[in-house]
C-alpha cells in the first residue's frame, strides 16, 4: 500500500551518483532504459504486462500521486519505447461518495488480448469506509478502460482490504485477485482469493476463499500463481504464497508459506511452511524508505507440481534473497539457494520472480545496494538461472544508482513495495521505480540472458 503523500515540495537539490564497478560475470544484454512517467508527483509500485497477441502492445500500472483517488496507467504500441498515460479516478464508495486514495495496481492480458487493471481504493480521511478493489477492462490495448467491475469491498471501520494483486490464467481466461483483510499492524489478518471469468465479468467475482489454515497470525503479502492440473485435481492448479507475521513487534514476515488448490482456486489444501526467516528491519541503516521480505512464487508452465519461491532473509545482518524449489506440489522443498550478493554484506531485496514459457529459466528482478561501496544507493539487478536456482548469473540493469531517501512522493521516502518482471522465451521485460528529475518515476527495459 502506498504511503500518504507529503505536502508540496518547495525546492529540490538533486545529487546524481554514478557508481562504477567491474562488470558482473555472465552479464545479460540490457536494452535501452525507458522512463515511462515524467512528472513532479511521484510514482511507484509498478506492474507491467505484454499482449500475447501483439508483443508491441505493453501496459503498466503504478501508484500515482498527482491526485489522491486514482491509480496511474500507461500503454505502449511500439514495444515499450514510447508511452501514453492516464489515471483511473473516482471509484465509488457504497454511500455514493468516492474513495480518497488508491494504490497497489496490477495489470494483465487475457488470451484474447483484452487488458485488465486492478486497483485498491480506500479512505485515508477517517470516514470509516474500509476499502474496495475494482478491476477495469480495456479492449483497445490499455488506452482506455471503459468497463469497471467491483471485485470486493468492505464497510467496517478499521478493516481494510490491503495489498491486492491480480493474476490472469490465460489458459482458462480466469482472473484471480488475492488480498488480505488487514485489521491493523500487530492484529490478526486473513488472506483470500476471488476469481472471475473474463468472458462473463458481468456475473461478478466469486465468494472469497481463505487460502490458509494458519491461525493467530497475520497472513500477508499474498500472491497467487497458476499452472497445469496435477494428479487428483479437477481443474487448473493454483498456488497461494504468502508471508506469516507471527508478532506485531517485527515489521516483516518471519515465515514463508504456500497453499495449493487443485480445483482452480475453489478450495485450498493445508498450508506448508517453506521456511522460517529472520525478518528484515522496517528501515535499513541509513535509509528512510521501508523494506519488504515478501515471497514470490513461479510455477513451471509445463508441470503443475514444479514451483519455486524467492524471499528475503536477514539472518546475517543484511538482506539476502533465497530460492527454494518443490517438485511435488509444495509438499517438500529443497535446501536454500542463494541468489547471490553483489558485494559481501550488502542488501538485496524486493525480488519478483517469473519463469520462461518452457520452464527452463528462472528470471528475477530486485533492488540491490551492493554496487555502491557505501551500501547506501540503490540499483536494479536482473538474475537468471537455468538449473532451478542452484546457480545464478547476475547483471546490473541500472546505469546510475539512485538515492531512495532523496525525492517525493511520500512524507517519508517511499520507493514502493514491489517491482516487476515478465518472462519470454529469449528475453525478460523489467519495470521498477527510480529517481527522475523531480520525483520518483517508473522505468522499464528488456534484457536478453
Amino acid at each position: 500500500m502506498r504511503v500518504p503523500r507529503a505536502g508540496a515540495v518547495a525546492a529540490l537539490t538533486i545529487i546524481a551518483a554514478v557508481v562504477l564497478l567491474a562488470s558482473p560475470v555472465l552479464a545479460a544484454s540490457v536494452g535501452r532504459i525507458v522512463q515511462i512517467t515524467d512528472d513532479a508527483n511521484g510514482d511507484n509500485e509498478v506492474d507491467i504486462a505484454t499482449n500475447p497477441l501483439d508483443p508491441r502492445n505493453v501496459i503498466a500500472g503504478w501508484n500515482e500521486y498527482e491526485v489522491d483517488d486514482g491509480c496511474g496507467y500507461g500503454w505502449s504500441t511500439d514495444g515499450g519505447r514510447t508511452w501514453g498515460h492516464g489515471i483511473l479516478r473516482q471509484a465509488p464508495r457504497p454511500d455514493g461518495g468516492y474513495y480518497s486514495t488508491a494504490a497497489d495496481p496490477g495489470v494483465g492480458f487475457d488470451s484474447q488480448g483484452r487488458a485488465y487493471f486492478s486497483c485498491l481504493y480506500y479512505d485515508s480521511s477517517g470516514t470509516g469506509w474500509g476499502g474496495a478493489v475494482y478491476v477495469y477492462r480495456s479492449t483497445d490495448g490499455g488506452r482506455t478502460y471503459t468497463d469497471r467491475f467491483l471485485a470486493v469491498s468492505s464497510i467496517k471501520l478499521a478493516r481494510s482490504h490491503d495489498h491486492p494483486f491480480m493474476t490472469i490464467d490465460r489458459t482458462t481466461d480466469t482472473l484471480y485477485v488475492a488480498y488480505s483483510v488487514f485489521n491493523g499492524f500487530g492484529i490478526r489478518s486473513r488472506s483470500y482469493v476471488i476469481q472471475a471469468d473474463a468472458d462473463d465479468m458481468a456475473a461478478g467475482f466469486s465468494a472469497p476463499v481463505n487460502v490458509s489454515d494458519i491461525q493467530k497470525n497475520e497472513i500477508f503479502d499474498l500472491t497467487v500463481e497458476t499452472g497445469p492440473p496435477v494428479g487428483g485435481g479437477s481443474a487448473r492448479t493454483v498456488y497461494a504464497v504468502f508471508g506469516v507475521w507471527s508478532t506485531g513487534v517485527n515489521w516483516n514476515e518471519d515465515k514463508i508459506a504456500v497453499s495449493r488448490s487443485r480445483d482452480g482456486g475453489r478450495t485450498f489444501e493445508k498450508s506448508v511452511v517453506v521456511d522460517s526467516v529472520v525478518p528484515m528491519p522496517k528501515f535499513l541503516p541509513g535509509q528512510s524508505w521501508r523494506t519488504g521480505n515478501q515471497p514470490i512464487a513461479a510455477v513451471d508452465p509445463t508441470n503443475g507440481n514444479h514451483l519455486w519461491v524467492v524471499y528475503g532473509e536477514y539472518a546475517d545482518g543484511d538482506g539476502d534473497l533465497m530460492v527454494r524449489e518443490s517438485s511435488d506440489g509444495g509438499k517438500t522443498w529443497s535446501a536454500r539457494r542463494l541468489v547471490g550478493e553483489t558485494a559481501a554484506g550488502t542488501n538485496q531485496l524486493f525480488a519478483w520472480m517469473t519463469v520462461s514459457p518452457d520452464g527452463s529459466r528462472l528470471d528475477v528482478i530486485y533492488y540491490d545496494l551492493g554496487y555502491d561501496p557505501a551500501g547506501h544507493l540503490i540499483d536494479v539487478t536482473y538474475a537468471a538461472s537455468w538449473d532451478d536456482g542452484v546457480t545464478w548469473s547476475r547483471t546490473r540493469v541500472t546505469r546510475e544508482s539512485f538515492d531512495g531517501n532523496l525525492l517525493p512522493p511520500a512524507a517519508n521516502p517511499f520507493i514502493g513495495d514491489y517491482i516487476q518482471i515478465e518472462s519470454f522465451a529469449d528475453r525478460a521485460r523489467l519495470a521498477w521505480t527510480g529517481n527522475g528529475d523531480a520525483s520518483t518515476e517508473i522505468f522499464t527495459t528488456t534484457v536478453r540472458p
